[in-house]
Order: C-alpha cells, then sequence, then structure tokens
C-alpha cells in the first residue's frame, strides 16, 4: 500500500536506528487523504512489528 511505502521510505530516512517519532516525522501522507490522523502511537505499533519481521543484518539495523 502507499501508507506502507510512505512508512518504508521513511524508516530508511530515520537511519539505521529509527525511532518512532522520528519516522512519523519523515512520513510524508499529506497525499494519501487518510481518513484519520496518523499518530505516533500507530507508527511505534507498526514499528516494532515491522522490526520484528524484518531481516536484520546486525543486531540495532532494519534492511529497508
Amino acid at each position: 500500500s502507499e501508507l506502507h511505502s510512505a512508512f518504508e521510505a521513511a524508516v530508511r530516512k530515520a537511519g539505521p536506528r529509527p525511532t518512532p517519532s522520528a519516522v512519523h516525522a519523515a512520513m510524508d501522507v499529506t497525499h494519501l487523504n487518510l481518513d484519520f490522523e496518523l499518530t505516533v502511537l500507530m507508527v511505534k505499533s507498526h514499528l516494532q512489528k515491522y522490526k520484528l519481521d524484518c531481516q536484520c543484518a546486525s543486531p540495532g539495523q532494519l534492511i529497508p
């Protein structure tokens, strides 16, 4: 989805150890016309799941 693509781009932009607030700040979702306001708590939850699901190159680093 476009929202997940924006999330992944923001994770890459936020650096090797992304924080929820850095990812939220880096996300550009204004063009998506969402029916809800994207909050830091939503990003935090998705980032936790993303970290669990991704393959890690080394501890603390994500492969986008």
